[in-house]
């Protein structure tokens, strides 16, 4: 890639190159797996699926990373963003898209919606706090069951701090 000069083109397309060592961890971990087919690469979705948008098909769209509504960003490029930012200002980001979902779940606008405010006050039943728990899955990869959600405090703020600290942002103690 590099004597050809396509290292420049395929990053646009959202494909960066690998280094060698990550070409050969991946190729062992083939040999040993048995894996029949196996795709090894670092991609920038984001890149990938606006140069491409037969990887928007359904057939493929279970097997690639969702981007973040709205964003556009996938979840790696959203948790590297909240990985730099400071602690508060990641809680905030994390509790407006938090926001946002619920808001969605509740066929609400997201500006009537007070992260102090208990979820269940909002008429939450069991079949909307599992949309929003499996939303969030989506969202971050991370499984909050709901029995750490009754133990809260059951507010917006507070499931934005249990998202923080599932995503290893933050400590027991920046979250409670």
């Amino acid at each position: 890639m590099a004597r050809n000069d396509l290292t420049r083109v395929l990053a646009q397309a959202g494909l960066e190159p690998i280094t060698p060592r990550e070409a050969c961890t991946a190729l062992d971990d083939t040999l040993a797996g048995g894996h029949q087919f196996l795709g090894t690469g670092r991609v920038n979705w984001t890149a990938a699926y606006r140069l491409l948008p037969t990887v928007q098909t359904p057939r493929l769209t279970a097997l690639l990373p969702a981007l973040v509504e709205d964003q556009g960003l996938s979840r790696e490029e959203v948790l590297a963003a909240l990985a730099g930012m400071p602690a508060e200002e990641a809680l905030q980001v994390i509790a407006d898209t938090v926001t946002q979902l619920f808001a969605k779940v509740l066929t609400m606008p997201p500006e009537q919606l007070d992260h102090r405010r208990r979820l269940d006050e909002y008429g939450v039943d069991s079949l909307m706090a599992t949309e929003l728990l499996v939303t969030l899955r989506q969202q971050y990869d991370i499984d909050i069951p709901p029995m750490e959600i009754l133990r809260s405090d059951g507010t917006i703020a507070d499931l934005a701090r249990i998202v923080h600290l599932r995503l290893g942002l933050g400590s027991a103690q920046s979250a409670g």
